[in-house]
């Protein structure tokens, strides 16, 4: 068989006598063109001929010299050589079709394809990384290696990578736990009997407050310990469900938890400076301050810890707060998570072939992310935005950042909160230099040890606390203004630093934990 039409100089014969390419109109003739016989067909090295379809055609047709496939122009040879494929076009390396028996024609194109880690199969569209699905028999395609290269905490396999941060999690949860309920179960036991013991207004008082303390220290313990149970439950498959997790509600329960704890905790130990402080500078008014107000105040920093714990759940300030959102599988993207800017210009495809020539459209009013998901689930029901990542999923602990900078989304709440909880650490240290300052006291043995044992503990308490806080509070400003901070030195804060109070505030400001190890020994 030979065609009745060819194109001339292609490098490719398609005559039986390869006059299509061995035209002296050609210019430099290739290699084949030399071994043209007398017939005007191929003739091989073991003196049998070949048609010029047969040439350049990729299969070894001379069947030991292999000389019809030498001087084939846009021709790309497959690495195993001696396989029934020499070799194929260069218009089929990298379309995604394995020509070569060895897929050497697609074994470098990073550019387009993703190859699987376990190698089954060989390799997959790029563009179905990280679409929720495992086309990779192994699931490497939804969880490559160097997935969580950047990543602060994790990695493909664990939700917490460090092994010394998992085991400071149950530490500082078990701790955290334990030593809050023994101070409550101790201070309600006080408070309910506290006619009989026939404790003071003052110290009624400080019971509540302490009581307040240790409530609020208690759920960073909460918190730890649901995050040690998650993160040994999906330890080795992490990787697969992390899109799904820091996007939960369950992820952003716990993140408010940690915010709700420690903002209560450093309000409380405020009221308790300002208590303290009130004391010594007025001992007898002191001792008409009513319960009641108290808990009035107790009541007072829930609310306020909690209107910066839900704030960034809101939907009011969703558009502020929220920086992807994880979309159902769906042929319009390539990936689950989608940030605003693709959604939006989606959103703006959609309108335009409804035509919608609207004020709202012009001025951009339908591109917020509750509007946008409504116009995708319009457009086609089966596709809707499942969840959203945010305030509370920055990280797989799904604490806020704590560190950030003018890049980061919702910098201004985050910088405000922490200029927050600096202005009152100082204030704590301030409270506690008036407490100390040199006073006028009853010099009997018993008031001044009485005297030197609470500056003790005051004094052990003020370093903890400030030890914690005023630290992140710098590193906070410091990597604001621009200054480089490790991802190590970050980690440390949030799983260690950050929740250390919680597990040592009871041994400071309440007996409760000493009476209990002597109870028990």
């Amino acid at each position: 068989w030979a065609p009745i039409e060819a194109t001339a100089c292609d490098g490719k014969p398609e005559c039986i006598d390869m006059e299509d390419e061995c035209l002296d109109s050609c210019g430099e003739k290739p290699y084949f063109c030399s071994k043209m016989g007398p017939t005007g067909l191929f003739t091989c090295s073991e003196q049998y001929t070949l048609p010029g379809r047969l040439i350049c055609d990729g299969h070894k047709n001379c069947s030991k010299s292999g000389e019809d496939e030498i001087g084939c122009t846009n021709r790309f040879i497959c690495k195993n050589e001696t396989a029934k494929v020499y070799s194929v076009r260069k218009s089929q390396v990298c379309d995604f079709v394995a020509d070569c028996e060895d897929q050497s024609d697609e074994a470098d194109c990073h550019a387009s394809h993703f190859y699987c880690e376990g190698g089954k199969p060989f390799f997959v569209d790029k563009r179905y990384m990280f679409d929720g699905k495992r086309d990779c028999e192994d699931g490497s395609d939804e969880c490559p290696k160097d997935s969580f290269k950047g990543s602060v905490f994790s990695s493909a396999e664990n939700m917490i990578e460090s092994r010394f941060l998992q085991v400071m999690v149950w530490v500082m949860g078990i701790l955290a736990i334990g030593g809050n309920a023994a101070v409550i179960v101790h201070t309600i036991s006080l408070l309910c009997y506290h006619a009989r013991r026939k404790l003071t207004k003052v110290a009624v008082v400080y019971s509540c407050l302490v009581l307040n303390l240790s409530i609020a220290d208690l759920l960073m313990g909460v918190f730890l310990i649901a995050l040690g149970i998650r993160s040994a439950s999906t330890s080795g498959n992490y990787c697969l469900i992390d899109h799904s997790w820091r996007s939960g509600t369950p992820c952003s329960v716990l993140g408010t938890l940690a915010v709700l704890s420690s903002e209560v905790s450093l309000l409380t130990l405020a009221i308790l400076s300002s208590y303290r402080m009130f004391c010594v500078i007025w001992p007898i008014q002191s001792r008409t301050l009513q319960v009641h107000f108290s808990i009035g105040l107790a009541v007072s920093t829930w609310i306020f810890a909690g209107t910066i714990a839900f704030i960034p759940l809101s939907k009011m300030f969703q558009e502020y707060f929220v920086t992807q959102t994880m979309l159902s599988t769906n042929p319009y993207f390539f990936t689950e998570l989608v940030d605003k800017p693709a959604f939006t210009t989606f959103s703006k495809i959609l309108l335009s072939y409804k035509n919608d020539t609207s004020p709202a459209v012009q001025q951009g009013n339908l591109f917020t992310w509750e509007r946008m998901s409504k116009q995708l689930k319009d457009f086609n029901p089966e596709y809707k935005a499942i969840s959203y990542l945010g305030y509370y999923s920055t990280h797989a602990t799904c604490l806020p950042k704590l560190f950030v900078d003018k890049r980061d989304l919702g910098w201004q709440f985050s910088l405000t909160v922490t200029i927050t909880n600096f202005i009152l650490c100082l204030y704590i240290v301030g409270a506690y230099a008036v407490i100390f300052r040199p006073r006028q006291v009853n010099k009997s043995s018993v008031t001044s040890q009485g005297t030197r044992n609470m500056q003790k503990r005051i004094a052990i308490l003020v370093a903890t606390d400030c030890a914690c806080w005023l630290p992140i509070c710098l590193i906070a400003f410091l990597i604001f203004s621009g200054v480089e901070i490790s991802n190590t030195v970050y980690s440390i804060t949030a799983i260690i630093i950050l929740p250390i109070n919680s597990a040592l505030n009871p041994l400071f400001y309440s007996n409760a934990v000493q009476i209990l190890f002597t109870r028990i020994l």
